[in-house]
């Protein structure tokens, strides 16, 4: 008899480890959103992969600059097309920082995320560019988030603004850990 509850209790510890296993990429999600709405800067700098952030959206952005100028046969969207770039480089750079994720987190935007091929203007320069509209705030509570698995190691949880914009944040397993490592940008 001693024998079988120590099975039970064995089998019900797995099942609660494995729940929480499933879960844990919830929880980091809640933790950054709460972390970003209160703009605490050490636990996001821990629950963030900058560099892999950086570079994954300045890949997207780059792409949406690319097929926005290459309808554009004037002298500006070449001009566009050779500043491009650079702009993005510089956007990116000064938006995903502690503070710009946090900002990102409570705005539902990420930085340049409305161009499209249909808007082949350039933003401004990120030290002149607007602030993130607070109306757009993403309050955990109150923003409606679906989240997915999508590989053993890669969970994607998508908030969506009171507005409909849409905004994908994938986490990646780092050892027993999860970490943010990429903004996806709504389509184009």
């Amino acid at each position: 008899m001693r024998h079988k509850g120590w099975i039970v209790l064995a089998a019900c510890l797995a099942a609660v480890a494995l729940v929480y296993g499933l879960l844990q990429p919830v929880f980091v999600f809640q933790a950054l959103a709460n972390a970003g709405q209160a703009g605490d800067r050490d636990r996001l700098a821990a629950m963030v992969d900058f560099p892999a952030v950086r570079e994954d959206l300045k890949d997207q952005l780059s792409a949406r600059i690319d097929a926005a100028l290459s309808k554009d046969r004037s002298p500006f969207g070449a001009l566009g097309a050779l500043l491009g770039p650079s702009v993005v480089d510089q956007v990116v750079d000064a938006a995903v920082t502690p503070e710009g994720v946090a900002a990102i987190v409570r705005s539902g935007r990420a930085p340049l995320s409305e161009l499209s091929a249909r808007k082949t203007a350039l933003p401004p320069p990120p030290e002149t560019a607007p602030p993130p509209p607070a109306a757009a705030s993403l309050a955990p509570a109150k923003a409606r988030t679906r989240f997915a698995y999508t590989g053993l190691n890669s969970f994607k949880a998508t908030s969506v603004s009171k507005d409909g914009a849409e905004l994908g944040w994938v986490l990646e397993r780092r050892g027993l850990n999860w970490k943010l490592a990429r903004i996806e940008l709504p389509p184009a």
